[in-house]
């Protein structure tokens, strides 16, 4: 296994000098076969550090391969909390709904409850694949981004007016500690999704760790009163959970 992982680091490192670099040459510059290189360049691949195109592969630009890899690891025992509580939330024969983002996927991976059905734009969950304890999953139609590493756009919008999840569970850029504590977004696309989300008939609950609050974008979603639940971690300041308290329906600290 540790000789798979240098190889891969080695592998990863070679193809972001060359920018592109047929299989043969991959080959023989690592002296081994084809099925051990195509197998490989799969795993970096899924992981989202390089795109497979016919014949070789292509390293991604700085910006796309940070996009998802890199920010799951980002305030990781923050949102490890945070989804192990979020997961107290799903109970057997829910029927769920996981947007797109690193905190979503973490949660799919630490839920527990039995016969879960999952709809979800979040291509990290669906490359994932099923879980035992899942019945079935979803993936909602639309284009497939590489920056979030998500289907998204207007079809996906429309598709996700037609489920009926009981639960809803989302994260967002951020939440403004003033005024009505609005959601912060990344653009245009999330601040439509969170307004979508907030017009469904089930339990809204964002995840949010600690270090998103105060955060203030141009694109401002809904306020939070429009959610059910706000579960956010023990490094909240006193003052933020009194304002957030104030305006929020619940709100659960995940203790670090």
């Amino acid at each position: 296994m540790a000789k798979r992982e240098k190889r891969l680091n080695e592998l990863l490192s070679y193809i972001k000098t060359y920018e592109y670099v047929p299989i043969p040459q991959l080959m023989s510059d690592f002296n081994v076969s084809k099925s051990t290189i195509i197998r490989d360049l799969s795993i970096l691949d899924e992981q989202g550090l390089i795109e497979r195109i016919h014949g070789g592969a292509r390293a991604l630009s700085d910006d796309r391969i940070t996009k998802f890899n890199i920010r799951e690891k980002l305030n990781e025992k923050e949102k490890t909390a945070i989804v192990r509580r979020a997961a107290m939330q799903v109970h057997d024969n829910d029927t769920i709904y996981l947007d797109t983002g690193s905190t979503c996927f973490l949660l799919y991976k630490e839920i527990t409850a039995k016969n879960v059905t999952v709809f979800t734009p979040n291509l990290a969950i669906i490359h994932y694949g099923p879980r035992s304890n899942v019945t079935h999953i979803y993936a909602l139609e639309g284009e497939v981004s590489t920056s979030n590493y998500s289907l998204t756009g207007n079809l996906t919008l429309e598709n996700m007016k037609r489920i009926y999840p009981e639960k809803i569970f989302f994260s967002a850029l951020g939440l403004h500690n003033h005024h009505n504590h609005e959601i912060q977004c990344a653009n245009e696309i999330q601040m439509s999704t969170i307004r979508i989300i907030c017009e469904m008939e089930g339990l809204k609950i964002l995840m949010l760790d600690s270090s998103k609050i105060g955060l203030h974008k141009a694109f401002q979603g809904n306020p939070i009163r429009d959610i059910d639940l706000l579960i956010t971690d023990s490094n909240i300041t006193d003052e933020d959970s009194k304002s957030i308290q104030d305006s929020v329906k619940e709100m659960i600290i995940a203790e670090l």
